[in-house]
């Protein structure tokens, strides 16, 4: 809470000062650029902004990877009941019907028909863009639906504070793209996870895969002055689901119990900061008494770390050290320090 209230002012205080650039000013032939289109299309939506970097924009995105770890075709055994199953051809057929009825309504919508809605506070039902949590109310899985549009993906700035943010200190980074590192970074983070008995006994994850579903059309990404390529491409889709187990929790781990804390913190310091240490993605499972951890996007890339972040040994800490990482991205990198970021990297 504290956190999100410190942004806040941030965000009174300074976004004048991020928007103001004065008419008379010779535009850099050198910025960074993106167009953005439907796939097939013209008249695509531009943005301009010295923050976008290759790495989020262009690579997050694994086709291969993503086809391969689409919800299989075939029977699907529930997490902590082995003997019962659904075949995952059904779970796709209700999380396009869930979709036809999301795109179906321009207003807040409170139910659907075969799921419970968790969480909707980052999507725009008027643009009807953005990320929504659902849970099956027949079978044990959550859906979290991710909806973008060029002329929205194109416009960080109307998405609430925390995602101003990120695009500064993540290169450009929007929901939508870190949503493609969940599942890869899972499999990352299981195997350090392996080679330390301690976490290995006491540590798991939901099993995960993605849906695309048949609403989903294709976005077009079209890199200038980004990376070393003079100008770049990649597809993206415009409409994808992850589809994982439900947990049963016990509890969620709490920052008012300090043993708590000190488990977050200890496993995100040995995992090198993949994943975030926002307490809430640690639960208790009822069935396994093991800590399962539900957010698995890659928390360097949403945030932009490069290289040893160091070992942090309480909350206010963390804290300090993501404020002053974002307000170093934000407000102090020069023009100068922008153009060394588009240099390849040694090898």
């Amino acid at each position: 809470m504290k956190q999100k209230i410190a942004l806040f002012f941030l965000t009174i205080i300074f976004i004048p000062w991020l928007y103001g650039r004065s008419i008379h000013r010779k535009a850099d032939p050198t910025m960074p650029e993106i167009e953005v289109s439907w796939l097939g299309q013209g008249n695509p939506s531009r943005l301009r902004n010295y923050h976008l970097q290759e790495k989020p924009l262009f690579q997050l995105f694994d086709r291969n990877h993503f086809e391969k770890m689409k919800i299989p075709s075939k029977e699907i055994t529930f997490r902590n009941q082995p003997t019962k199953s659904v075949h995952g051809k059904i779970l796709t057929k209700l999380i396009e019907k869930a979709i036809d009825e999301i795109l179906a309504t321009y207003k807040n919508l409170k139910e659907l028909e075969d799921f419970t809605i968790l969480q909707k506070k980052d999507y725009n039902f008027k643009q009807q863009v953005g990320l929504l949590i659902l849970k099956s109310k027949k079978y044990p899985f959550v859906v979290k639906v991710f909806i973008e549009r060029p002329q929205t993906f194109i416009d960080p700035f109307h998405k609430g504070m925390e995602p101003v943010w990120f695009f500064f200190m993540g290169g450009g980074i929007n929901r939508h793209l870190s949503g493609f590192t969940r599942i890869k970074n899972v499999k990352q983070v299981k195997q350090k996870i392996a080679k330390n008995p301690y976490w290995k006994s006491l540590i798991d994850f939901p099993r995960k895969w993605y849906a695309h579903p048949k609403q989903s059309n294709w976005i077009k990404i079209t890199g200038k002055n980004i990376g070393a390529k003079k100008i770049q491409t990649t597809q993206i889709p415009s409409i994808y689901c992850i589809v994982a187990d439900a947990i049963e929790a016990e509890r969620t781990l709490s920052l008012s119990n300090a043993a708590d804390r000190k488990l977050a913190l200890n496993l995100c310091n040995y995992l090198d900061q993949y994943i975030d240490s926002h307490i809430q993605n640690f639960m208790l499972e009822k069935q396994t008494q093991k800590i399962v951890i539900i957010d698995t996007e890659h928390f360097r890339s949403v945030v932009g770390f490069t290289g040893d972040q160091g070992t942090f040994n309480s909350y206010t800490q963390w804290y300090l050290h993501l404020a002053g990482k974002c307000a170093q991205d934000t407000f102090f990198t020069t023009k100068k320090d922008f153009k060394l970021m588009q240099q390849p990297e040694p090898k």
